[in-house]
């Protein structure tokens, strides 16, 4: 079963804004000492005290430090729950609040999503906790759907219990839609790594449509790693552009080697990207260098193939997979950009990667325990009661904070 989550402090605050420089940041403050802390520390410009808002209401104010000078001059609002201090967003001046706010017995935590929204139901509430954490827009989008099909389910067994085909439906709904969030909130890392020349740092510029990484005929030329973010088929990358891997003297380079085979290790898949036009010395040279890990996992770069030559050799590799049955080749070109997308569906692939889905899926630990005991009801009633214990109420709100 999933744990409770851990009880909230009852004075509480929390920044609602984001971090950094801005006009405005927001600060919401909950608890049953919220009007004790009204009445100390804001006044009207007059001096006198002021009331606080309603819900949907606005005050302004002067916020008063401890010794009664002000701080700020800020504007007041309310929600179901809590009060929100909008004020102007200098971070020296937001972290005096935070300080004025833990001497005053508040404690600092992030806002649960249920509060700063209205749900309609539980799983809305897990929906708008879940968003924020999701890296891509097309993850956001599925999740949205994903919540959205789930309720619509939930709702039609609620209604229509002994439907024909209430077992099918359950049936067909997926299990691992954690591991899938895991996907769309937490960025894969694609090492890629290669001889001098074969042509990563143009492959690397290629795959982000932006010069990323410095392109040159001499070797050596790369030799600290180069990271940079893209998204593919709704997951967020890391693509690691690594130094390249020879029998070299020099320190400085093999330095850099050594850290690309820590790269590898610590990397989801790793792209090897090979010089297809120089045929099976480029595998030969490669595969003699490749003295990481056995279990890393492996897709091949079969690069140049713009030239007649070398897509020769990435055909007949792509057939023969010369780094192992596991490891497929994908003929791509990084100067023409051609092959990119089929190079990137291969590296998820290997990393377990195979789409998301249409069906509606348990995402959260929450999720998991009320689809086992959906699939776990031997009857209408039971099917009924376990659907709406899973739709769960819309969730109330906290005692209300001050008058």
């Amino acid at each position: 079963m999933s744990r409770a989550p851990d009880p909230l402090p009852p004075n509480r605050f929390s920044r609602i804004t984001a971090v950094g420089p801005a006009a405005v940041a927001i600060v919401r403050i909950v608890g049953p000492g919220a009007a004790a802390l009204a009445a100390r520390h804001l006044r009207s410009h007059s001096g006198r005290s002021i009331e606080l808002p309603g819900i949907g209401g606005v005050r302004r104010a002067a916020l008063l430090d401890d010794h009664g000078a002000p701080i700020d001059d800020i504007l007041i609002t309310r929600d179901a729950s809590g009060i929100r201090l909008h004020l102007h967003g200098s971070p020296l001046l937001i972290e005096q609040v935070a300080q004025l706010l833990a001497a005053a017995g508040f404690a600092e935590c992030p806002a649960p999503a249920a509060e700063l929204w209205g749900t309609r139901d539980a799983i809305e509430a897990d929906l708008l906790a879940a968003l924020p954490d999701v890296r891509t827009t097309t993850g956001a989008r599925w999740l949205l759907r994903n919540a959205e099909r789930l309720r619509e389910l939930l709702h039609d067994l609620i209604a229509r219990p002994a439907a024909p085909d209430a077992g099918e439906r359950i049936g067909r709904m997926g299990t691992d839609g954690g591991a899938l969030l895991r996907w769309v909130t937490h960025p894969r890392r694609i090492a890629l790594v290669g001889v001098p020349n074969a042509g990563k740092s143009t492959l690397i510029n290629a795959l982000c449509d932006a010069a990323v990484s410095i392109v040159s005929d001499r070797p050596g030329t790369t030799r600290d790693y180069v990271e940079i973010g893209v998204e593919f088929d709704g997951v967020p990358l890391v693509l690691v552009d690594t130094a390249g891997l020879r029998d070299s003297s020099d320190a400085l380079e093999v330095q850099g080697m050594e850290h690309t085979r820590r790269v590898m290790a610590g990397c989801t898949v790793v792209m090897i990207v090979v010089d297809a036009a120089r045929g099976d010395s480029a595998i030969a040279s490669i595969r003699a260098l490749l003295n990481g890990p056995d279990d890393l996992l492996l897709v091949v770069a079969a690069n140049k193939c713009d030239l007649p030559e070398a897509a020769e050799h990435a055909a007949r590799w792509a057939a023969a997979r010369p780094l192992g049955p596991q490891a497929p080749v994908i003929p791509v070109s990084a100067r023409a950009a051609t092959g990119l997308a089929a190079l990137l569906s291969a590296a998820l692939a290997r990393g377990g990667w195979s789409g998301l889905p249409e069906a509606p899926c348990a995402v959260t630990a929450r999720d998991a325990d009320h689809l086992a005991a959906l699939r776990s009801a031997e009857s209408p009633a039971s099917i009924g009661a376990a659907a709406t214990a899973w739709l769960g109420p819309r969730l109330p709100p906290p005692p209300p904070s001050g008058r």
